[in-house]
C-alpha cells in the first residue's frame, strides 16, 4: 500500500495471491492480472481478495481471512468523544426479523458497537448471554448486576442525544456492590470495558477464527487479569488466539512451545519460534521466563 501522489488516497501498490504454487493474482500499481490474464480497470484503493471475492478460489480463501478479528482495545480515539465510539443504534424493525436469523456469526459481521451485540445476545442466545455475565462477575467480583437497555432510560447518560422514534439505542449498565446508582458503559473503567469487548468477542466469532490482541495487560487490574487470561485460554481449543504481552504472568501462563519472541538488534529483527527455545530451556527447573530475560536473546533489545 502506498499513497497516490495525484489522489492522495492510499492505493494498492502490489499483490500476489498463489494457491498450492499457482498464481491466482498478481498485481502491481499498473497491471492487474486473474489466472494471467489482464483484468480491466477496477479500484486501486480495495485488495483483490475483496475485488474477486464472488469467484469460488478467491473467496474461499477471503472468508478464511473474514476469520480474523483484530481488537484495538482503544476505546476513544483521539478526537472522539468518550460516548461515541460505544454507541449504537439499531432499527425497530430489524429487532422484529426472525430470532433464527440472529446467528453469532451475523451478530458479529453486522454489528460492531459492544451495545447492540449483548442486546441481541439477551434476546436470541440467553445461555451465552448469561454465561459471559458470570465470566464478567468472575473478573470483577464486586459486579451485582448487568443489563441492555435503551438510552431514553438510562438516568446517568451524559450526553443529550435526539433518537427517532423507529432506532433503538442500547446502552450497556452494571451496579456496583455498595454503589446506589447503575453505571452506564461510558462510565466503566477502561479495564471493564476491555473485559466487556473481549468476551463479547470470544463467544460470537465462529469457531476456528484467529483472534489478535495486543498488548493483553493494558489496562488490568492485577486481580483481573488472571481471570481473563484463563477465560480467554479456555477458548483456545475453539479459535486461535494470538496476543503480544511483556508481562511475565502471560509467558508463564502459555507454553513456551507457543511462544514467538521478536528480539531485535540495531534494525534488524530476530523472530524465535517457542520450540527452538523449549529446546533450549528444557534442562532448568526454572520458569521458562526466567531462563528467558537471563538469556543471550534480549541483550541488546526485545
Amino acid at each position: 500500500m502506498e499513497k497516490d501522489t495525484a489522489t492522495k488516497k492510499i492505493i494498492v501498490s502490489k499483490e500476489i495471491l498463489t494457491e498450492k504454487n499457482r498464481q491466482l493474482i498478481n498485481r502491481t500499481k499498473r497491471t492487474f492480472t486473474f489466472l494471467g490474464k489482464k483484468l480491466p480497470s477496477l479500484s486501486k484503493e480495495d485488495i483483490g481478495l475483496y475485488l474477486l471475492r464472488e469467484d469460488k478460489r478467491v473467496g474461499d480463501i477471503y472468508n478464511e481471512f473474514k476469520k480474523i478479528y483484530i481488537r484495538r482495545l482503544n476505546p476513544f480515539p483521539p478526537g472522539q468523544s468518550e460516548e461515541g465510539p460505544l454507541l449504537g443504534g439499531i432499527p425497530q424493525e430489524l429487532l422484529e426479523k426472525p430470532a433464527e436469523e440472529f446467528t453469532l456469526e451475523y451478530i458479529q459481521d453486522n454489528f460492531k458497537d459492544v451495545n447492540t451485540q449483548l442486546l441481541l445476545l439477551k434476546m436470541h442466545h440467553p445461555a451465552i448471554y448469561n454465561k459471559l455475565f458470570n465470566d464478567f462477575k468472575r473478573i470483577f467480583p464486586f459486579v451485582e448486576e448487568m443489563d441492555i437497555k435503551p438510552a431514553k432510560q438510562v438516568k446517568q447518560l451524559t450526553i443529550k442525544m435526539n433518537i427517532p422514534l423507529d432506532i433503538v439505542i442500547p446502552i450497556l449498565v452494571i451496579r456496583e456492590r455498595g454503589v446506589k446508582e447503575e453505571i452506564p458503559i461510558m462510565s466503566m473503567s477502561s479495564g471493564m470495558l476491555r473485559c466487556i469487548i473481549q468476551l463479547v468477542d470470544i463467544y460470537t466469532m465462529p469457531d476456528n477464527s484467529i483472534y489478535l490482541i495486543d498488548e493483553l495487560e493494558n489496562s488490568m487490574g492485577v486481580k483481573a487479569l488472571p481471570e481473563m487470561t484463563e477465560i480467554l485460554l479456555g477458548r483456545a481449543n475453539n479459535i486461535q488466539l494470538i496476543f503480544t504481552s511483556h508481562l511475565p504472568y502471560i509467558f508463564n501462563n502459555v507454553h513456551i512451545r507457543y511462544w514467538t519472541v521478536l528480539t531485535r538488534k540495531g534494525s534488524r529483527v530476530k523472530v524465535t519460534s517457542g520450540e527452538t527455545l523449549d529446546k533450549q530451556f528444557a534442562k532448568s527447573h526454572q520458569d521458562a521466563y526466567t531462563q528467558f530475560i537471563n538469556s543471550e536473546l534480549i541483550e541488546a533489545g526485545i
